[in-house]
């Protein structure tokens, strides 16, 4: 086991050296160290997930530990590419295909306020106080960017998993140490109400998020299973149906004998009440799926409603500076909550019309069952023949 343990350091040793820099560090390197670096990372990382490494030394982590080292591996990787990509806007050819867009600028997002990792918590807490210009402008954007710029990547379906996973823990670690630094400022000078407004703002905030997040998830579901129904199923708009009863009325009206006519006749009867039951089955699933999406909608008014009465209770009990604070937080949030109320309420229109098409064809068959029985009564033989 000690030969894996120092295996394991040889790999992982150039990981922690690029972990250990920032960008500008990694920036002032020449171009080809930096590119060897890469590689050099790239190929320890290919041997540790699939090399000797693994097969040799497969009891040596538990696969928490191997799918985090895994994420520090591609972290430290992401970061040698960003270093191009800050300062050319690409990054070399053979780095192209690793990683897209969007997990390279959020590096570089995240390296724009890497001075507050060089602070303590007490030192973040002076520059509050001191109102010191960039520290405490930077410390206003982060709070007030930083966590919609975090659920933008996490709402990213090509981020790579373990890769997001170890970005989420470094934008956690900051966001705690400027968390503590404000605690040590309202400590010392009283600001209770400033931190309460702030943190009562974040919680609604990060609960409204999360459910958005779920309604959305749910109504993707529900649109999927409704083009499913559609490619899958027998419904007939108002038009085809009154195509293919013109087709059975044509066939009656061509003559023949009695029993031929009678027996076309059962058919056209027997085709109106199986369309009919169809459409009325359809009818109970869309009013059923009506009222699954009236649900959602009203989760949502539900959920602006709470922000909207957090941003009221935050200008309303904490100091005006607190409470722009605070309704700026919760501002984002509010008008993505009514963005997606308004798709909901879209979709909930053209369910309506779908609803009310199929109650007009069921309504169409009815009259034409009702027609045809008043025209032609059943005869006893087709009723015991059906």
């Amino acid at each position: 086991m000690s030969n894996c343990a120092d295996r394991f350091q040889d790999l992982t040793t150039p990981v922690d050296i690029v972990l250990d820099e920032d960008l500008a560090a990694l920036r002032r390197m020449p171009e080809r160290s930096r590119i060897e670096q890469y590689n050099e990372l790239k190929s320890n990382e290919s041997e540790f997930v699939r090399g000797s490494f693994r097969r040799n030394c497969s009891d040596f982590l538990t696969d928490t530990e191997r799918g985090r080292v895994r994420g520090d591996f591609r972290l430290a990787r992401l970061l040698v590419a960003a270093s191009f990509y800050s300062e050319r806007g690409d990054v070399p050819a053979a780095m192209a295909d690793d990683f897209i867009e969007r997990e390279l600028e959020a590096v570089v997002e995240f390296d724009r306020y890497r001075q507050f990792d060089a602070l303590s918590e007490s030192q973040i807490e002076e520059k509050i106080r001191r109102m010191d210009g960039e520290v405490y402008e930077l410390v206003e954007e982060y709070t007030s960017t930083q966590l919609a710029n975090l659920d933008e990547l996490l709402e990213h379906p090509d981020v790579q998993q373990d890769l997001m996973e170890r970005l989420v823990d470094r934008y956690d670690d900051r966001r705690e140490k400027i968390r503590q630094g404000f605690f040590v400022y309202v400590e010392a000078h009283g600001l209770e109400h400033m931190v309460e407004a702030i943190e009562s703002a974040v919680e609604a905030v990060n609960d409204a998020s999360a459910e958005r997040e779920q309604v959305r998830e749910e109504l993707r579901e529900e649109v999927e299973e409704a083009i499913r129904g559609r490619e899958g199923g027998t419904l007939l708009t108002r038009q085809e149906l009154e195509s293919e009863l013109q087709g059975l009325r044509q066939e009656l009206s061509g003559g023949g004998d009695a029993d031929h006519l009678r027996s076309e006749l059962g058919q056209l009867r027997d085709r109106i009440e199986e369309l009919s039951a169809q459409q009325e089955s359809a009818e109970t699933e869309m009013a059923t799926r009506i009222d699954r999406t009236a649900q959602l909608e009203e989760r949502l008014e539900s959920k602006i409603d709470d922000l909207e009465a957090t941003r009221e209770r935050a200008v309303a009990d904490a100091t005006e500076e607190a409470g722009q604070k605070a309704a700026a937080l919760v501002e984002n949030e509010l008008d993505q909550l009514q963005e997606q109320r308004d798709q909901l309420r879209t979709e909930l229109d053209r369910l309506e019309r779908e609803r009310e098409e199929i109650a007009a064809t069921r309504d169409s068959l009815d009259e034409k069952q009702e027609s045809s029985t008043s025209r032609f009564p059943r005869s006893s033989s087709h009723s015991r023949a059906t």
